[in-house]
């Protein structure tokens, strides 16, 4: 395992004051190793490196990483968010052109963080992606104001109960289709209203009910009756059970995206279950 030491991040003057302040009547800094999740894919993919935007109290880094883990001085205890996204190129192309098409994988710092010997770590998860990036949207849509209130504003949300919530509904749904219950339905948070729920977390007025799944079918792949039924989910988790089980989860009467062999996405379109329009369209490129 390699450890590499994460020192491009983005500090202004003010906010390096500000963060001083911050750690004089807080708790310091202490070093954490970040541990990326492992890529897999069943296509014809191969994984090249992440793309890495961390957020936080006086931090602001984006950048491209080929290895598995990164260590970083944060401000102890306060708030930060880590959110990687892969990007890969097919396997038979000899230029081997970047694409991106996955949701990220993330994680919240200080929460889910665990000590072994003298080191601090945080696992970057697949299931923390969608709870990594509101928090990494709010901090971004706060940036013109004071590094203290907006340390006040992020801290005050319950972050570590959302991530709960929703792993314990993805565990959920994994169950109950594991138990044949012919209601259930994966539950892929990348599915969830995201500038509704960062309105009421910035209106201090956020519900656990706001991440029920709405409006979202079951569409059987092998329904569909296209060429090459060998798809796959931009949510890392979902790709087992849309293996075992044969079946993606879709928002009705939106398009959805699936990706398939040869640099191309599925585009789907449900208005029920059985009447389900589809297309293909390309991979983006992805460009730094």
């Amino acid at each position: 395992m390699m450890f590499v030491s994460c020192n491009n991040l983005v500090y202004e003057t003010n906010e390096l004051c500000c963060l001083q302040e911050i750690t004089r009547y807080r708790c310091g800094f202490e070093e954490v190793i970040f541990l990326l999740p492992e890529f897999s894919t069943n296509l014809d993919y191969e994984f090249i490196k992440w793309n890495i935007h961390i957020e936080g109290i006086g931090y602001s880094s984006d950048f491209d990483y080929e290895n598995n883990c990164f260590s970083l001085s944060v401000v102890k205890n306060e708030p930060l968010c880590v959110v990687a996204v892969p990007i890969f190129y097919e396997k038979s192309d000899i230029n081997k052109k970047e694409h991106i098409f996955y949701k990220a994988a993330g994680a919240i710092y200080p929460y889910k963080s665990y000590s072994a010997g003298n080191s601090v770590f945080v696992e970057v998860e697949w299931e923390s992606g969608f709870v990594a990036d509101l928090m990494k949207s709010l901090y971004m849509e706060n940036k013109d104001k004071n590094i203290i209130t907006t340390s006040e504003f992020i801290s005050s949300f319950n972050w570590k109960k959302l991530q709960i919530e929703i792993e314990n509904k993805i565990d959920e749904s994994i169950e109950n289709l594991s138990s044949n219950v012919r209601s259930e339905k994966f539950y892929n948070p990348w599915l969830l209203d995201k500038e509704y729920l960062l309105k009421n977390i910035s209106d201090g007025s956020f519900s656990v009910s706001y991440i029920t799944l709405k409006n979202v079918l079951a569409v059987n792949i092998d329904d569909l009756k296209i060429i090459n039924s060998n798809v796959e989910s931009s949510f890392i988790p979902e790709n087992e059970i849309i293996n075992k089980f044969r079946k993606i989860v879709v928002k009705k009467k939106e398009s959805c995206y699936f990706i398939a062999e040869d640099c191309v996405q599925l585009e789907l379109n449900a208005i029920t279950e059985k009447n389900v329009s589809h297309g293909y369209v390309s991979l983006p490129i992805y460009e730094k």
